[in-house]
């Protein structure tokens, strides 16, 4: 996968297999890459998951475009990671003033 301005890669510490059925192929995911910039539709998928665990991967499911099976495979440590570089675009949001 090829970064660019708009993506961050975050590559996997632990890869997670991932089976093709079409090609009837595996393959090995090395890494994810995230956008920079979160849309509405990315955030939508929130709505639908309890719990702050659940909220993350069902964002990631979101925005990386891989299963869920994929992403529930993911080691806790590279979810950590992930976590952190979501970070990045989730502050990057507007600022609503004083509280």
């Amino acid at each position: 996968m090829a970064q660019d301005a708009t993506t961050i890669t975050v590559k996997l510490n632990y890869p997670v297999n991932l089976y093709d059925e079409f090609e009837r192929r595996e393959y090995n995911v090395t890494e994810l890459e995230l956008p920079k910039r979160l849309k509405a539709k990315h955030l939508r998928a929130l709505d639908s998951a309890q719990g702050e665990i659940s909220q993350t991967l069902a964002l990631l499911v979101s925005i990386t475009g891989y299963p869920k099976s994929v992403i529930d495979e993911l080691d806790a440590e590279d979810l950590e990671k992930l976590g952190d570089a979501l970070e990045v675009p989730l502050a990057s949001g507007r600022e609503t003033g004083p509280t």
